[in-house]
């Protein structure tokens, strides 16, 4: 297979072994994809070779129970179209390329060295899980050498015949491993498939313009002995003839039965042909045709029931053909949707159908393609140009009996609403100013009453329809949800007409309520292993009601690795996941009536690569995952739910916040920055004349800085030039010696010791240092020594132990100092009067003096 992470599936073909589980999956191959595989003819090995790009050509041993093991495998650079088994050999053929792989002959890539690992700078030892060389020897070509060889078949273990696209058809002959080539016959067409028939003594070829030959095996290896029954006429150069005006080419042919063979053309048509008459090409030799999409199947919409089509469903590609599907694959109409190339806005640009919508009776059918027309499928000349570029979406609603209406969106932020009355449109309305960007979704809800648009300006515009008064319907805004990015799909709620499901680029899930426009639920759509969550661009809600399973699942498409998804909408669970298509276009629904409630319900997907699937779902088959998977996905879904909920919160009063720092305050453990005790202020003496003058600070710092004896005659002085300093009190004296003595053991302090007044500021450092060291422990992932650690704590601990001595002193300093203010008044009145009384002059001088010091 081609696409992302090709890979080979082997499956099991027995009845009683699942049809949907490989046995052995191989992912040895790059993403440039797989050309052919090949089983030998006892099933034991299986040759798979890559496209030009991946280069390499393996040699897979299979195991009874399926296993495969890499046992050989070798570059292969040419172009290669098809590769087959003959005997125990493997031939390739290509272009100019016809070359044959022994697997008696395989030798080991390094039998005797070991490899050594340049990353790790390890050697790897030689073991039997080393793959050996698949060894090979192209064949002469002579007069072949410009061929290109198409389809090669093994009608013996040592024989083979190769058909080349001008018409050759060559026996290769292996006997004694002389791999000789030689032509052996010619048609006049182009051969681009080759098989054997069924009593294996004829070969069928069969090419360009469906035309098929059948030739006798017996009569090929005549013409190898006997050259002369050959033509001998030059070989005719022929080229591909393409199908556009006969029949397409056949690409593949087998044989069924002695009477029928299996072909399947160039637009993807299988027939059952009969063989008597299969040389005439007359189309009563088709026994049963099963029609296919040629080209990319852009989508896929389910029929009511019943219908005159009798088909389940109908698909649509892009050269405009519509195809009607029952739901074991057989086609019961084909629809041809008339487009106009000549409305392309260029030569090279080609018009292609984009959108395909059915009524209600499934009688009428509106499609929109790639300029902008809208128009009948019935009736071609009802076609309309309703906008400027590529139609993205058309939805149809039936008001009434009477009333039909018909919604389109396109690429030009435009939406047109018309009115469809028999095969007749009826512009309605143009809206236009609602979004910014192109218009990617439309929806109708309540049987036409409300009308959804999703833009790519991330905005879902939510109208409702005016009350008639008019015949002509209009459609008014009524709500606005704005994304936080642009939305990819929506679908409603089975049985909430009020609420949306909505898809985003941003890889969520959301459901909103269309009424309030408030977000009810969202999460993100997740892997198993809740790795990263994909985005879903296509979705489709569908309610179980089943005893087993009553919860809703979402169906979309994973554009990330293009697989089919289911999720539970309640929880977000994934419940499924398959691989099938190379890009997935679309999906839908299949309601059927005859199926009980719960039975499988079926949804189809729609493919770039020109496939569709259909899928079988039950309620009971996911059961046997969703326990699982839901438990793991629980803690991530609650996560991303918490993520579209309001945020908690709960805000302290401001009395709660008094009380909190009321309780904080009385706790001793908790570690406060102590205050300062209250100062005592100085009372003057009643015997004091006039206050003292004050001195400014830097005086006060140069007087604590000088001798006492220099301080002794400032002082004598100043008492000389200020006569009011009559009378000195013991107080000053008192107060004089306390200072002189803080300044003498302020010049004693050793130089590293710290001042009164930097205890506060050194606390407050200590604080912020201690704070930030917490918080740097609790991040820091570097290991703490245990001696470092002690010593923490030891320093910690003395230092609380000190500040509960300082605090605890400080406090019974200061109710020691209120408790004997009274006592220290009375004295001083005491001495003053005393002194005023006894003293003499002398005495009086020297307090001056002692005075003028402070």
């Amino acid at each position: 297979m081609i696409g992302v992470n090709p890979r080979i599936n082997i499956f099991s073909i027995l009845d009683d072994a699942p049809s949907d589980t490989p046995l052995t999956t191989l992912n040895e191959h790059s993403n440039f994809g797989i050309r052919s595989v090949a089983f030998s003819p006892d099933s034991r090995w299986l040759c798979s070779l890559g496209n030009v790009n991946d280069g390499f050509i393996f040699l897979w041993s299979i195991s009874a129970k399926g296993s495969a093991k890499l046992y050989a495998s070798n570059k292969c650079v040419s172009s290669v179209q098809e590769i087959v088994w003959m005997g125990n050999s493997v031939i390739s053929v290509g272009t100019r390329h016809v070359k044959v792989w022994r697997l008696g002959h395989t030798e080991s890539v390094s039998p005797t060295k070991s490899r050594p690992d340049l990353i790790k700078g390890l050697e790897i030892p030689p073991s039997s899980a080393v793959p050996k060389a698949f060894s090979g020897r192209n064949c002469l070509l002579g007069s072949l050498i410009d061929a290109v060889f198409t389809s090669v078949v093994a009608i013996s273990h040592d024989k083979a015949i190769l058909c080349t696209e001008q018409g050759d058809i060559c026996l290769l002959d292996d006997v004694d491993q002389e791999q000789r080539l030689e032509k052996v016959a010619q048609v006049d067409f182009s051969i681009l498939c080759v098989s054997v028939g069924t009593s294996r003594d004829c070969i069928i070829v069969a090419g360009s313009e469906g035309r098929i030959k059948i030739l006798s095996i017996q009569e090929l290896e005549k013409s190898e002995t006997d050259p002369d029954i050959i033509s001998s006429s030059s070989r005719t150069s022929l080229t591909k003839v393409d199908a556009g005006g006969g029949s397409p080419d056949i690409l593949a042919i087998g044989s069924l039965s002695m009477d029928r063979l299996f072909t399947v053309d160039r637009d993807h048509t299988m027939c059952v042909k009969n063989v008597k008459t299969v040389e005439e090409q007359d189309p009563k030799t088709i026994l049963k045709q099963i029609d296919a999409h040629d080209t990319a199947v852009l989508g896929a919409s389910a029929l009511h029931q019943p219908n005159k089509y009798g088909a389940d469903f109908f698909t649509w590609a892009s050269q405009g053909t519509a195809l009607f599907w029952k739901l074991d694959g057989t086609c019961t109409h084909r629809l041809e949707i008339p487009l106009d190339q000549e409305a392309t806005p260029e030569i090279s640009d080609v018009n292609e159908l984009k959108i395909l919508r059915a009524s209600s009776s499934d009688d009428l059918f509106v499609f929109g393609d790639k300029v902008g027309n809208i128009g009948i499928s019935l009736d071609p000349e009802q076609t309309v140009r309703a906008h400027n570029g590529e139609i993205n979406d058309l939805v149809i609603v039936q008001r009434d009996n009477s009333c039909m209406l018909m919604a389109s969106c396109g690429r030009d932020r435009i939406l047109q609403l018309f009115h469809l009355e028999g095969r007749t449109l009826s512009l309605q309305q143009t809206m236009e100013d609602e979004h910014a960007a192109s218009v990617n979704s439309l929806l109708f809800l309540n049987n036409g009453s409300t009308l959804v648009s999703a833009s790519a300006d991330r905005t879902v515009v939510i109208r409702t329809i005016a009350p008639a008064k008019r015949q002509i319907a209009a459609y008014i805004v009524t709500r606005v949800l704005t994304l936080k990015s642009s939305p990819v799909a929506f679908a409603p709620m089975p049985g909430e007409e009020k609420t949306l499901i909505v898809s985003t680029m941003d890889r969520q899930i959301l459901k909103y309520d269309m009424e309030s426009g408030h977000l009810i639920q969202s999460f993100k759509p997740n892997d198993f292993a809740g790795r990263d969550p994909v985005i879903i661009s296509s979705i489709v809600i569908q309610n179980l009601n089943t005893e087993a399973f009553q919860t809703p699942v979402l169906f979309g498409v994973s554009s990330n690795d293009r697989s089919i998804r289911v999720y539970d909408l309640n929880t977000g669970a994934l419940l499924a996941r398959e691989h099938g298509q190379l890009a997935v276009s679309d999906v839908s629904s299949i309601r059927t009536t005859d199926h009980c409630e719960s039975g499988p319900q079926f949804i189809i997907s729609s493919g770039l690569d020109s496939t569709i699937m259909i899928w079988e779902f039950s309620a009971v088959s996911i059961l046997q995952v969703a326990s699982n998977n839901i438990s793991n996905n629980q803690n991530v879904l609650s996560h991303e739910f918490s993520r579209s909920s309001q945020p908690l919160r709960r805000v302290l009063s401001k009395s709660d916040l008094s009380d909190l720092q009321r309780s904080l305050d009385q706790d001793p453990s908790t570690p406060t920055r102590s205050h300062h005790p209250p100062r005592l202020r100085k009372k003057a003496s009643r015997l004091t004349i006039a206050g003292t003058p004050k001195q400014s600070a830097a005086q006060s710092s140069r007087s604590a800085r000088r001798s006492p004896s220099s301080s002794a005659q400032d002082g004598s002085q100043d008492s000389i030039r200020d006569p009011s300093l009559s009378i000195v009190t013991p107080q000053m004296n008192l107060a004089s010696r306390t200072k002189r003595s803080s300044s003498d053991a302020a010049r004693h302090q050793p130089r590293g010791a710290l001042d009164s007044n930097e205890v506060v500021p050194s606390a407050e450092t200590l604080c912020g240092t201690l704070r930030a060291f917490r918080k740097r422990l609790e991040v820091s992932t570097e290991k703490l020594h245990t001696d470092i650690g002690q010593e923490l704590e030891r320093e910690l601990t003395q230092t609380i132990h000190a500040v509960d001595q300082k605090t605890h002193k400080d406090q019974q300093a200061g109710h020691d100092t209120s408790a004997t203010e009274p006592a220290d008044g009375w004295l001083t009145r005491l001495i003053d009067e005393r002194l005023s009384l006894r003293l003499g002059v002398g005495t009086r001088k020297e307090n001056e003096t002692q005075l003028g010091e402070i």
